[in-house]
């Protein structure tokens, strides 16, 4: 169900790029004290996602909150999970495979969106653990206003 393209090395980020998927996601549950999907839910809530709208994860990790955008967005809709990491990208193909959630995964870096400024884009999700300069991460986000 999940296409995940593109994959390679990450070069010229400025930020962190974590490769331990599973680990990334053990973290994430000790951390959350196994509540993740709820604060996934709650960040889902404040970005007020309607059927058949698009959506872009930057920084989308294995993909949690892209699988759990796809409930909000409906097959009319489309997520998109954008990452550095192949290795996070390759735990969230097989993730959404597994919840039966259409995301289309893409390798990158996202100080290099490729995303053409046309895109009727409306909704662009950041996970948490991103790591860039301040100048390179408000330019990301100019950006993402423009899909």
């Amino acid at each position: 169900m999940s296409n995940v393209g593109e994959q390679g090395a990450a070069l010229g980020t400025t930020g962190i790029v974590l490769h331990k998927a599973f680990l990334y996601d053990l973290f994430v549950w000790l951390v959350s004290l196994g509540k993740e999907r709820v604060y996934r839910g709650k960040a889902l809530d404040l970005a007020n996602l309607k059927p058949s709208e698009s959506v872009l994860d930057i920084g989308c990790g294995t993909g949690t909150l892209a699988i759990a955008a796809t409930q909000r967005v409906g097959s009319a809709g489309r997520v998109y999970g954008f990452d550095a990491s192949p290795e996070m990208l390759a735990r969230a193909g097989r993730k959404a495979n597994k919840a039966g959630a259409e995301v289309v995964f893409k390798n990158g870096i996202a100080e290099a969106l490729p995303f053409p400024g046309g895109n009727s884009m409306r909704y662009c999700l950041r996970s948490c653990f991103i790591i860039w300069a301040a100048k390179r991460a408000s330019s990301v986000l100019t950006r993402c206003e423009v899909f």
